[in-house]
């Protein structure tokens, strides 16, 4: 709930998400936690500091599969950007600037290939509506 407050509060962080379909079809719970998860993503979404884009299965292979990761920006033009890879049993920060510029091109290349943000809320509604059928 603390880290929900930071794109709540006044002045808050701006989010840009690029999330593969395999995470809104990837059964958890069952369809009705699901249903809810869509819903609070959906009203998410709708906040103009978030920007959710969906890749789905059709865009194929794609340079994230490896790997998730977040990039971290600050608002201090002197703290620079660091990389966060999480891993089964610990966290890895990527600082040096060619790390950097490599996971920056390539959540340009993903941000590139996925829906935009509006295709991406239809796509999931319509995954919220599959769930609300099944449920």
């Amino acid at each position: 709930m603390a880290r929900r407050e930071i794109l709540t509060r006044f002045n808050p962080v701006h989010l840009r998400v690029v999330m593969d379909e395999a995470a809104l079809r990837r059964m958890i719970g069952n369809p009705s936690i699901m249903a809810e998860q869509m819903k609070h993503l959906l009203h998410m979404a709708k906040m103009p500091n978030v920007d959710v884009q969906v890749l789905p299965f059709s865009a194929g292979s794609h340079a994230a599969l490896v790997a998730p990761f977040s990039i971290l920006e600050f608002p201090e033009q002197l703290d620079l950007p660091i990389i966060h890879v999480g891993t089964v049993v610990d966290s890895v920060f990527f600082e040096q600037p060619k790390d950097v510029a490599r996971y920056s091109a390539t959540f340009g290349d993903i941000q590139g290939t996925a829906l935009s943000t509006t295709q991406s809320a239809r796509f999931i509604a319509d995954v919220l509506t599959s769930l609300e059928s099944d449920g």
